[in-house]
């Protein structure tokens, strides 16, 4: 416990805000500095263990457990975003989603990570859920001493990343719509109104996007081949879109 009172000394020193964090039934604590001024602190115990992600402001951004329990992701003013049930370490049950304003604009049931039933959809409101995934194959060049292939892959969901919206317009120069940052597991959430879009990372420059882009444009290099498996715009034109969006890059060492 003593190693824990200290560790918390220091957390304050870099200005979180614990109010919504009861941290008298844990018995360790571990603070993660992540990209985009994000922080992430550890909390294990006997039951379980949670991992509380924060704004570069201190705000909470997430609290979610690693096996059961409810994962609840915030908007930087503290107000609910979602609250999605985990069980055995994936989401099964229920989703909701809110908007800015706190409005429950949407339901969804999920077993074993993959959504299976919308359950609830606000008839005014219209928005845009998915998933941000990647996927890596490295070619090293050489083979290894025991004459196996110098071959890496990686895979997973884009964590904490920063990106746009664009609605497209045929008449007008490409603006941001929607800015939005993907949560740990590369799951975003924007509200939008009907019409045709474009989604990109914030790498991607805004001068450079036309109405005829749904995401970013794959490329072809001497050393790596990137590919993005939506090349069109996307369609709203109900109450949501659910859009998984996905990047592959191969490259090839020297």
């Amino acid at each position: 416990m003593k190693q824990l009172y200290l560790l918390l000394g220091s957390l304050f020193a870099f200005n979180f805000s614990f109010s919504q964090v009861d941290q008298s039934d844990w018995d360790t604590a571990s603070v993660i500095q992540l990209g985009n001024g994000y922080s992430r602190i550890v909390l294990e115990s006997p039951e379980d263990t949670t991992s509380n992600i924060y704004y570069f402001n201190g705000q909470l951004e997430s609290i979610r457990p690693v096996t059961s329990g409810t994962y609840n992701r915030y908007y930087q003013d503290g107000t609910l975003m979602w609250s999605q049930e985990i069980d055995n370490g994936k989401v099964n049950g229920e989703m909701k989603l809110f908007d800015p304003k706190g409005k429950h604009v949407g339901t969804f049931g999920f077993k074993n990570d993959t959504l299976v039933d919308t359950l609830f959809l606000h008839r005014s409101k219209s928005f845009v859920f998915g998933r941000f995934t990647y996927s890596s194959v490295m070619h090293g060049g050489m083979m290894r001493p025991d004459g196996t292939s110098n071959i890496s892959r990686s895979n997973g969901g884009k964590m904490l990343t920063s990106m746009y919206a664009v609605k497209h317009s045929k008449s007008e120069a490409a603006t941001k719509y929607s800015e939005f940052t993907t949560d740990a597991n590369g799951y975003f959430f924007f509200m939008a109104e009907q019409g045709s879009f474009g989604i990109f990372p914030n790498y991607q420059n805004i001068e450079n996007v036309t109405s005829d882009m749904g995401a970013p444009l794959g490329r072809r290099g001497s050393s790596v081949d990137i590919n993005w498996n939506v090349t069109g715009p996307i369609k709203i034109s109900r109450n949501f879109c659910y859009l998984s969006l996905h990047v592959n890059s191969t490259g090839y060492a020297p």
